[in-house]
């Protein structure tokens, strides 16, 4: 496909402007959301609410490697599989697809979104910093640990890794204690049933966020690397929500924080009584992903409720397509070859038999 990129200050020509996608009309919200790599616009219904979000790529962003990663992701239809996907993306949405919206003179591409409920833990540390809101009482936390490790668990049992597991790809929802995460452009199938390949830094692939990536990896240099595993970001992520206090930094990962043995101080009662053990050492801020527990096992300690899942429906079509044709065009260029040697084979034997007769 041909992705048609935009700035955001194009793009802020579209609030309050209406778009018809597919059957349904949605509204642009007033003011888009901007953010590093891309930006959001959100989607409201007829009732004012929103009920989806469009994610524009930047144009430095959009590689064809990231495109193609994106396609397939699409094409795996992950929210219909699990909620664990709900912030996954589900469709294009395009002016070559639908149409420009009314008085709109540019083309565009983004991926369309489920509204998931919630606030980032990132807004939620940096309201209460400011004295907006306070933090979560320690029952809610807990909830919120567990419903967060049975989403990385689930992920596990599929053989995904999101690969960005950060404050701000996290969505806690405070009223019902549920979180969710968001963001999967820097996933990593591990899984031997599907397969498409890690893309490369150099490509447009994502090592992770800051302080949030485990540190040999965020020291790696090298195009190729890309995460293993989310064990790090999640062990940062329930350090944040186990322990933090106010006047705790709501800016930065506790792999940075200067009073780290504090912090682990404050986490060991509740740690020692969820069996999270792992928590309250040092060694948390430096051990190798693979020396740190699996989030199944994790899960299992913790009796989380898992989400439901259902059966997976069968990877891209359009791969599968493309594996036959490859393989079918291998074994004929095989046959060819095996044809030119026996045709080989039968010249020479010929010009020996002539030699012979003459």
């Amino acid at each position: 496909m041909q992705y048609s990129p935009i700035s955001p200050r194009q793009a802020s020509s579209l609030a309050d402007q209406t778009w018809t996608i597919g059957q349904t009309t949605y509204q642009f919200a007033s003011q888009l959301r901007s953010g590093g790599e891309a930006f959001l616009y959100p989607l409201l219904d007829t009732n004012k609410k929103i009920v989806a979000y469009l994610r524009f790529l930047q144009k430095q962003f959009a590689s064809p490697g990231r495109i193609e990663r994106t396609c397939w992701l699409i094409d795996q239809k992950w929210p219909a599989v699990s909620s664990v996907f709900l912030g996954a993306p589900y469709a294009w949405a395009s002016t070559e697809l639908h149409g420009r919206p009314p008085g709109f003179g540019l083309d565009f591409t983004a991926t369309l979104h489920q509204s998931v409920p919630g606030l980032s833990w990132a807004a939620i540390k940096t309201a209460a910093d400011r004295g907006k809101q306070p933090l979560p009482r320690m029952e809610t936390r807990i909830a919120l640990v567990k419903s967060m490790v049975a989403q990385f668990a689930t992920l596990e049992s599929l053989g995904i890794v999101h690969g960005d597991p950060s404050d701000g790809n996290l969505l806690l929802d405070i009223r019902t204690r549920e979180a969710k995460l968001i963001d999967f452009d820097a996933f990593v199938v591990r899984s031997n049933n599907l397969r498409f390949p890690a893309l490369p830094v150099s490509e447009g692939g994502v090592k992770g966020t800051p302080g949030y990536m485990p540190p040999d990896l965020e020291a790696t240099s090298g195009s190729s690397v890309a995460p293993y595993s989310d064990r790090f970001g999640r062990d940062m992520l329930m350090l944040e929500l186990l322990g933090m206090r106010p006047g705790d930094p709501a800016d930065a990962s506790p792999s940075s924080w200067s009073h780290q043995q504090l912090l682990l101080d404050a986490v060991r009662p509740t740690a020692e009584k969820l069996g999270l053990m792992h928590l309250a050492d040092l060694s948390v801020f430096t051990s190798s992903e693979k020396d740190r527990p699996t989030s199944k096992d994790l899960a299992i300690a913790l009796s989380c409720q898992m989400p439901a899942v259902t059966k997976r429906p069968p990877a891209n079509p359009a791969n599968t397509i493309s594996h036959v044709a490859n393989d079918l065009s291998g074994l004929l260029g095989r046959f060819h070859a095996w044809w030119r040697s026996i045709n080989e084979f039968c010249d020479k034997i010929e010009t020996k038999v002539r030699r012979w007769f003459r």
